[in-house]
């Protein structure tokens, strides 16, 4: 359940489903309180935006991977308006991302290392497993 972004109100119920241009299916709500709709991105980074995130994500990829900021818009073929309107949008979540990315690539390296313990010599269930 969201909270009215307008009212603070929990009191809200799903009023409608909408399709976006990227073909997503997102929810339109309603305060009981204060009578205003509003959608789930409402008052998130992602607020706004009409273009895919992967896109975007591919484009931020470009740009950390060296590629000049004229040169990363001209390969996507975006405004320099748009890719500094989007990096000033996602560096407010700036450490969010990279503790997330952190994070996600200890979880790799976790997995991955437990799974090469438990399949040395032979493949073994893991309660029959020593350490």
């Amino acid at each position: 359940m969201l909270n009215c972004p307008h009212y603070a109100s929990v009191k809200c119920q799903e009023l409608k489903k909408y399709e976006t241009k990227q073909n997503w299916i997102k929810n339109l709500y309603l305060c009981d309180e204060c009578k205003r709709s509003f959608s789930e991105t409402k008052g998130t980074f992602l607020e706004g935006i009409k273009t895919a995130v992967s896109f975007i994500i591919n484009v931020f990829k470009m740009r950390t991977e060296g590629m000049s900021f004229n040169a990363t818009c001209r390969t996507a073929v975006i405004s320099k308006n748009t890719l500094l309107n989007w990096e000033r949008k996602f560096s407010e979540i700036k450490t969010t991302l990279l503790l997330y990315a952190m994070l996600h690539q200890f979880l790799s390296q976790f997995i991955e290392g437990d799974e090469l313990y438990t399949n040395i010599n032979k493949n073994l269930p893991i309660e029959d497993c020593q350490g």
